[in-house]
């Protein structure tokens, strides 16, 4: 992957950088951008799509410096949030490329052991304990995470892709909550190799989102 093909998804849809929400003329402003292999990641927030706004996660496949595929995954905006950030708020630049092997076979082992295996007494191996927490349900630190992990109604149940760049990974997965089948985007930051902090989407059905769009199909490089 180079700078090319980021600018060519900063560009995808829009001459001025932004990304067009599908089925919607509304406009989605990039908070940040990770790069791996054929795949690259935007974290993108839509403040005209809908009452309050949607923040997603774009994941586009290149071929030739230009998005040949792209599935996107997005929720609405919280009004409130229980630990005093956004849903798309703090580092955004990748500052240490050359952790991106280290990152992504922490976090995919952390998916496949804790996630998926569901071994939770795992957690405090991966997480720091003054973890920054994003997702507007949940409040910082370590304890939050585990107690939303632990709930029995929760499922990650396959490990769909890992688009990972310096210090952070974007995660896509497939499960249930309540038994309605669901895609979780998983977006962390890594501090010497423990997850430091953690931003995500949950898409359900309910919402106006195409399977083939929630459900990305990785090219061959990056398949886990």
């Amino acid at each position: 992957m180079n700078g090319k093909d980021t600018e060519a998804v900063r560009s995808a849809a829009s001459p001025d950088g932004s990304i067009a929400a599908d089925g919607s003329h509304a406009q989605g402003d990039i908070v940040r951008v990770l790069a791996g292999a054929d795949m690259v990641a935007a974290h993108t927030v839509y403040p005209s799509l809908g009452p309050d706004g949607f923040v997603g996660f774009d994941i586009f496949r290149m071929q030739d410096g230009s998005p040949a595929e792209h599935w996107r995954a997005a929720q609405p905006l919280a009004a409130h949030s229980a630990n005093g950030h956004s849903q798309f708020d703090g580092p955004a630049e990748v500052l240490y490329p050359g952790q991106v092997a280290t990152t992504r076979k922490v976090v995919d082992y952390y998916v496949d052991r804790v996630l998926l295996a569901r071994d939770h007494d795992l957690l405090c191996r991966f997480v720091v304990t003054d973890l920054v927490q994003h997702d507007p349900a949940l409040g910082n630190g370590i304890g939050p995470m585990w107690a939303a992990l632990t709930e029995a109604d929760v499922r990650y149940t396959r490990h769909t892709v890992t688009v990972a760049d310096g210090e952070f990974a974007l995660t896509a997965c497939t499960g249930s909550v309540n038994d309605t089948p669901t895609a979780f985007y998983d977006l962390y930051r890594l501090e010497h190799a423990m997850i430091a902090e953690h931003w995500n989407v949950i898409t359900v059905p309910s919402q106006p989102m195409p399977y083939s769009v929630t459900h990305p199909r990785p090219g061959p490089a990056e398949r886990p």
